[in-house]
């Protein structure tokens, strides 16, 4: 299944479980630029943490809407 099937099934749940009027109030936290295209794939909002192995700049020139360092 694909990152974004999958993420899909996640908002679904999330929002049934939550009782939320729709996926606008879910955001996806990545660390990678596939984990955004998935993200925005399924209508949801993608902010990109400097977690993994893409810098900040790597993820900002890959279109990056929002780059935080940690949590």
């Amino acid at each position: 299944m694909s990152r974004t099937g999958l993420m899909k099934i996640a908002i679904r749940r999330a929002v049934n479980q939550f009782k939320l009027d729709d996926n606008k109030q879910i955001c996806q936290i990545g660390d990678a630029p596939q984990n955004r295209r998935a993200a925005r794939n399924a209508d949801v909002t993608p902010i990109d943490v400097t977690t993994g192995i893409f810098s900040a700049a790597e993820l900002e020139s890959a279109g990056a809407y929002r780059v935080v360092g940690d949590f």
